[in-house]
């Protein structure tokens, strides 16, 4: 075949293999602030959502809508009780009067003696018939009360009777006037009068005498304003303020009872009652949830680096805060059991399963504050969902099979009814009823918890793309039928595979990284060789090398050829993205050294088409892919070189670390040096193991089976020259 044609395939390959590679979006960094904004926003949104738990429509004397109970045990300080009792305290005292004022007696005594002075003169007038009579006196102010048959009898007073009714009555007055007259006291009647009256008086003048005296006898004495506000201020001050006390689940107003202000401000007391939204809430909850999105998001980039290129795993992560805040922000206000029974833990333990225990406990330390501030800031809510989401978390951190969710439930409920406990023991308002309830509604809390994060790993991990540990230990089986292909068409291929999973397993574990995904990765990281699996050094057992006929382009096509054969086949037996990803990226955009320096002996180096020598790639994109590359490599140049001692192994690793750092494999991959330290320590403790000194035994004596050579090693002098070049 023409070497242009070959190049020109290659490239063809290259290209079609690309689509299949998720490379890194240069706008990632944009789009995962975008999605922070997003949360920010959603989740402020959320708790100025009204709800039915938050009547803003409630008012004094609208009858409540339903049975409205106290979250959470509380107690406060009523200031609409409090000052009703004070009210009450204020209208009990009595108003302080001034001293009797002696003067009045004087000003009422003389004004009897002139209204009598004129009924007198009237009396006599010879120019008057008794009507006019009537009508002059009955416009006296203090007659205004007599009938016209009274004031007719007055007039017919014979003239000796009505001078000594004008002589007594003055008297009558001063006397009554000696005594204190308020203003505010029983009016003063004729009864009363009567016996001041001279008693030497018939019954019938007796009695005209008190009842023009009744007229003329006024309060002597007023209110004190200042006294009185002093001493009405005194009773207020005695009266402590009134503390109001509800345990968690009792009603503050029944269903149809008209609402008082004592509800309205328990209501507002548990954040039960909200009214309308203001710039300050707006601006005020912004601000908070901004600060807690902000340290969220910094927290997740250093304990996860380079999350925010995963565009879809950000994007479920922000999603799922979202909804199961939304989902809080109905079930937990006003509502004591719906709330405990909320399976708030179950996002946790999704997103551990999902993508790592960092981001399931950051995730629940989020929605742990969220939720406590949608309740009201109940410290106990907060910290139930806290720990309750923690422990599944922690129990799934390493998930291998589902019974690890029935363990995961049983610590959610353990931990919850533990929280309970503690919060609730010591109160004494708390029955054994309300205690089965919290703790009945912890157990349903882990049940639902358990059962939507075993939903949710499968699937939100399909929809988003995410890869559990569970579908990399389906994949793993050794009687996967990719597997067991390999196994039987490439054994030496398998072997190789195995020893790479060691060694990247180690050093996974070494630096925190998915020590599961690459051990998987491994497995089939070279697969595409069963297409061609004679090609391949590891496989020939005859010792003769096929690639001694063929153009250094014909053989670096066949060799490259290798990873997208391996994706066509991870593609068509289902495999995830991430196992693709280790395929695509074990060789990053490597040269096939071997062949393209035989080409260039042949051709010479100016002549030679590089590209038809380079792997397609990508680099790789995450530490776990590249750690699968530098396995891959110092496995091949290791068993090719045979090293005897551990200082010919570091040397050995050294040159192929060094080699993938200077031509930037792993500029992408967010690995740092340390971490590269960690994994040439580990490689070198796993190769030290199998490279340890042998027991030289004598002649016609064979080694033990368990001291034979090492699984999967092959003849040096069937491998090329060049280790790292074995493919």
């Amino acid at each position: 075949m023409d070497p242009a044609s070959l190049v020109g395939d290659a490239r063809q390959r290259v290209r079609r293999l690309t689509q299949h590679v998720p490379v890194v979006d240069d706008h990632s960094e944009a789009v995962a602030f975008m999605l922070s904004v997003l949360l920010v926003v959603g989740l402020t949104a959320i708790l100025l959502t009204p709800t039915a738990a938050d009547q803003a429509a409630l008012e004094v004397g609208v009858p409540s809508p339903g049975d409205l109970v106290a979250p959470y045990s509380a107690s406060f300080a009523s200031q609409v009780l409090t000052e009703r009792a004070r009210s009450a305290a204020e209208q009990a005292v009595e108003p302080v009067f001034t001293a009797r004022d002696p003067t009045l007696a004087a000003q009422q005594r003389g004004r009897a003696r002139e209204v009598l002075q004129h009924i007198r003169i009237v009396r006599g007038s010879p120019y008057m018939d008794d009507d006019q009579k009537l009508v002059l006196i009955a416009g006296v102010p203090e007659l205004a009360s007599f009938t016209e048959a009274e004031l007719r009898a007055l007039l017919a007073l014979d003239d000796a009777v009505f001078a000594s009714i004008e002589q007594e009555v003055p008297s009558v007055v001063g006397l009554k006037m000696r005594s204190s007259i308020r203003p505010d006291g029983a009016p003063v009647t004729s009864l009363s009068l009567i016996g001041l009256v001279d008693p030497g008086m018939d019954d019938a003048t007796a009695e005209t005498v008190a009842r023009l005296a009744a007229v003329f006898v006024a309060p002597n004495t007023r209110i004190d304003e200042e006294l009185t506000a002093a001493a009405r201020q005194a009773a207020r001050d005695q009266v402590a303020p009134t503390i109001v006390s509800f345990a968690a689940g009792q009603t503050i107003v029944r269903d149809g009872d008209p609402i008082e202000a004592e509800h309205i401000e328990a209501l507002e007391q548990y954040g039960l009652l909200r009214e309308s939204v203001g710039w300050q809430d707006i601006l005020g909850v912004g601000a908070l949830v901004a600060a807690l999105v902000a340290v969220f998001a910094t927290s997740l980039g250093q304990l996860k680096p380079g999350y925010y290129r995963h565009t879809r795993s950000f994007l479920l992560v922000v999603l799922s805060i979202l909804i199961f805040a939304f989902g809080a922000r109905f079930a937990v206000p006003g509502h004591v059991v719906l709330g405990y029974a909320y399976p708030a833990a179950a996002l946790g333990m999704t997103l551990t399963v999902l993508l790592g225990l960092e981001t399931g406990l950051l995730v629940s330390l989020l929605l742990a504050v969220i939720i406590g501030i949608i309740a009201g800031g109940d410290l106990e809510m907060a910290v139930f969902v806290l720990l309750g989401s923690v422990a599944g978390s922690v129990v799934l951190g390493h998930v291998e099979r589902f019974s690890a969710f029935l363990f995961a439930g049983l610590a959610v409920a353990s931990v919850g009814i533990a929280t309970i406990a503690g919060f609730r023991v010591a109160d004494p308002s708390l029955d054994l009823r309300g205690a089965s309830e919290l703790i009945s509604a912890a157990a349903v809390n882990a049940a639902l918890s358990t059962g939507l994060a075993a939903l949710g790993a499968l699937g939100a991990g399909a929809l988003f793309g995410v890869t559990t540990s569970l579908q990399l230990l389906e994949i793993a089986r050794p009687n996967h039928p990719l597997l067991r292909q390999l196994q039987l068409r490439a054994p030496g291929t398998y072997q190789h595979s195995i020893q790479i999973a060691n060694l990247a397993e180690a050093a996974a574990a070494a630096i925190g990284a998915d020590a599961l995904l690459v051990r998987v990765g491994a497995y089939y990281h070279d697969v595409g060789k069963i297409v061609r699996p004679y090609f391949f050094v590891e496989n020939q057992l005859t010792g003769q090398n096929p690639h001694d006929g063929l153009d250094p382009y014909a053989s670096a096509r066949i060799i490259i050829s290798h990873v997208p054969d391996g994706v066509d086949l991870a593609q068509r037996h289902g495999l995830p993205q991430p196992i693709i990803d280790a395929i695509l990226q074990h060789h990053g955009t490597m040269r096939a050294e071997y062949f393209y320096y035989q080409a260039a002996e042949q051709l010479g180096e100016e002549r030679v088409e590089e590209s038809a020598f380079r792997y397609p790639g990508p680099r790789p994109q995450t530490p776990e892919m590249a750690i699968l590359m530098l396995a891959d490599a110092a496995e091949a140049a290791v068993r090719a070189e045979s090293p005897k001692s551990t200082d010919e192994i570091e040397q050995v690793l050294g040159r192929i670390f060094q080699s993938r750092l200077s031509s930037g494999q792993l500029q992408d991959s967010d690995i740092t040096l340390s971490d590269l330290q960690r994994i040439r320590e580990a490689f070198l403790a796993v190769f030290k193991s199998i490279y340890h000194p042998r027991i030289q035994y004598p002649a016609g004596i064979a080694p033990a089976p368990t001291e034979d050579v090492a699984e999967g090693a092959r003849p040096a002098e069937l491998l090329p020259a060049d280790g790292e070049a074995r493919d």
